[in-house]
């Protein structure tokens, strides 16, 4: 009866530092974005002097459907087109910063076939602890128009805005520490009751 007590004592002890921890991991997550997410979303091209959104510049409309990848622990960026414009996929991939306030800063490069533009964009990405977050672009050169006027490349003249959702991409060594933990439960437990 006593080692049950014991028992149970050190298991009820090893539930309260899980449960500490896991919630250090999730108020950390609010102070800055880790680990890897896939992401979908939409690109728009915006006339960087009047404002217009604009066709024909990422997609045949006004939208582009996009998806990739957001890698906050390399700090990298890959978007492609979803679908092909005028036969080709594009893709601006590149660098991402934290810049500590909740925004993030991509100098991303987009290629379309064998044109090219680099280009900087300002986001908001806002996790919203349940495995996603969302990611707005913001107005960087605060101009009134959503994104930064893109100066040199095919996309010069444009203020280039990326929006969507991420979704957390899970840690193979996570579930695989957590099914090592409870194959090593179990094991103790019939070792428990066959009296070893």
């Amino acid at each position: 009866m006593n080692r049950m007590k014991i028992f149970r004592g050190a298991w009820i002890g090893v539930l309260a530092l899980g449960m500490v921890f896991i919630s250090s991991v999730a108020k950390a997550s609010t102070v800055g974005m880790a680990g890897v997410w896939d992401f979908t979303g939409e690109a728009r091209a915006y006339d960087s002097a009047t404002g217009v959104l604009t066709a024909n510049i990422l997609s045949s409309s006004t939208v582009a459907g996009v998806s990739g990848r957001f890698n906050f622990d390399s700090n990298t960026v890959e978007i492609i087109s979803d679908d092909p414009f005028l036969g080709f996929h594009w893709t601006a991939n590149g660098s991402i910063a934290d810049n500590l306030d909740g925004t993030y800063t991509g100098d991303l490069l987009f290629l379309w076939s064998t044109a090219t533009a680099p280009f900087t964009i300002l986001w908001d990405i806002t996790d919203n602890l349940d495995g996603t977050a969302s990611v707005v672009t913001l107005d960087a050169d605060l101009n009134g128009i959503p994104g930064n006027d893109v100066t040199t490349g095919i996309l010069s003249g444009y203020s280039i805005a990326i929006d969507g959702t991420l979704t957390a991409v899970p840690v193979p060594g996570a579930a695989l520490l957590l099914g090592s933990g409870l194959l090593g439960l179990m094991t103790a437990i019939r070792r428990k009751k066959s009296g070893r």
